[in-house]
């Protein structure tokens, strides 16, 4: 088994006053009448620039200040008394009016919310009940390479990092090569993980791809270093399964599932694959659900409609590579028992004090991965299930997988 990582190749003297004219005698009425007429000319065509200046109030208003309103659509044809006690019936109170769409806005208590929800619906006058919800301004990072991060604008993070930049509760398991705990993009929230290749508990990476990987997932945002990864604030757990070629048998790497889901893991990245299926896989990845982290994985950069493992275990969202028009890279692996695609060529971390071009599924799958984290960050109390409910379910329409491109920020606002 190996995994495929392909750095892109280096593929920013002043003149004189005029004299006045000597003031004519003997003609104050004429001077008196030419003054007149100009203000009387000049009046009136000031007149509509002042009215100008004056605004009308608005017709439509919405909650203004106040957050939680409920939006109640009714039917077209319902008059506005009819609206009216239908609210009052409901216990909620007017505070706007977007009579151009036949909506009210409305204000309730976060008590009776539910209830108020719930009979509205039951009221046949009534289309629609839908919280109020919110926008923000994107958030651009100040790291010096984020110019290069076409990937996380495509996912639209910069409208997610307004919500959320992630939480150090949240921990990321990097199941790889090792992580370099040093790099300056990552010091600071790397774990204390295990290599199973060596069977210590230095999990150094002596290839470079799990440093890669990380990066994608949490580097450091907004920090002027570097680059900015899905997960600002994130913890890293690094588990080496593989060695210095980028390889590993399936008994480690189900020992790091394992090990990753029993230390706390929230969420499990496996930015490798393999041709076949092993029970001893199948059942890692089942543990960690089970312990309810969520597993994501690469679905391989053969060009092939072919299954490849653990991405085509039940339960793993598999993600393909796509490219900055939402198509898949010539590489990446594609069909229906792919769920996600995500940009697939970073910019991201490197051994030491660098960065650098990596292109596969191997980075596709951790911008899902720290995506996941973004929202358990933002709703820790949500089940494995929710979470997965949540990025699947919020994702962009494309070809070529199951359910779409990810969305991160769709992501976050379908929790929020």
């Amino acid at each position: 088994m190996s995994v495929s990582a392909r750095p892109l190749a280096s593929f920013a003297r002043r003149p004189r006053r005029p004299e006045r004219p000597a003031p004519q005698r003997g003609r104050p009425f004429r001077r008196l009448v030419g003054i007149a007429l100009a203000f009387a000319v000049a009046f009136p065509i000031a007149v509509p620039a002042l009215a100008s200046t004056e605004q009308a109030t608005p017709s439509q208003s919405g909650a203004g200040a106040t957050s939680g309103a409920l939006l109640v659509k009714f039917r077209s044809d319902v008059p506005a008394y009819e609206r009216s006690r239908a609210l009052m019936a409901a216990g909620v109170r007017q505070i706007g009016d977007l009579s151009a769409v036949s909506t009210r806005v409305v204000s309730v208590s976060v008590l009776r919310r539910w209830s108020a929800i719930r009979t509205l619906n039951a009221d046949p006058r009534v289309v629609s009940v839908e919280l109020d919800g919110t926008a923000s301004l994107a958030v651009e990072p100040n790291d010096p390479s984020w110019g290069k991060q076409w990937g996380p604008r495509r996912v639209r993070a910069p409208q997610a990092w307004s919500m959320s930049t992630g939480s150090r509760e949240t921990i990321i398991a990097i199941i790889d090569t090792g992580v370099d705990e040093n790099q300056p993009d990552l010091r600071g929230r790397v774990l204390r993980g295990w290599d199973f290749h060596n069977n210590d508990a230095r999990p150094r990476d002596d290839n470079g791809h799990g440093t890669a990987v990380a990066g994608v997932a949490a580097a450091a945002g907004n920090d002027r270093v570097g680059i900015a990864g899905m997960c600002w604030r994130c913890r890293i757990m690094p588990v080496k399964v593989l060695n210095s070629n980028g390889s590993g048998s399936h008994s480690n790497i189900a020992a790091g599932i394992i090990w990753a889901a029993d230390h706390g893991a929230d969420v499990i990245n496996l930015s490798l694959a393999a041709q076949y299926r092993t029970s001893v896989m199948s059942d890692a990845v089942a543990h960690a659900r089970r312990r309810g982290a969520v597993v994501v994985a690469a679905a391989g950069n053969e060009g092939s409609k072919r299954k490849f493992y653990p991405a085509a275990l039940p339960g793993v969202i598999s993600v393909a590579a796509s490219n900055g028009s939402d198509g898949l890279y010539s590489w990446s692996n594609r069909g229906t028992w792919i769920k996600l695609s995500a940009p697939g060529c970073a910019y991201t971390t490197k051994r030491g004090r660098s960065w650098s071009w990596w292109c596969g599924t191997s980075f596709a799958a951790p911008a899902v991965a720290g995506a996941v984290a973004l929202v358990h960050g933002m709703r820790p109390s949500l089940s494995r299930t929710r979470l997965e409910s949540a990025i699947l379910g919020s994702a962009a329409g494309v070809r070529q997988v199951t359910r779409g491109r990810l969305d991160v920020a769709r992501a976050l606002r379908a929790v929020q």
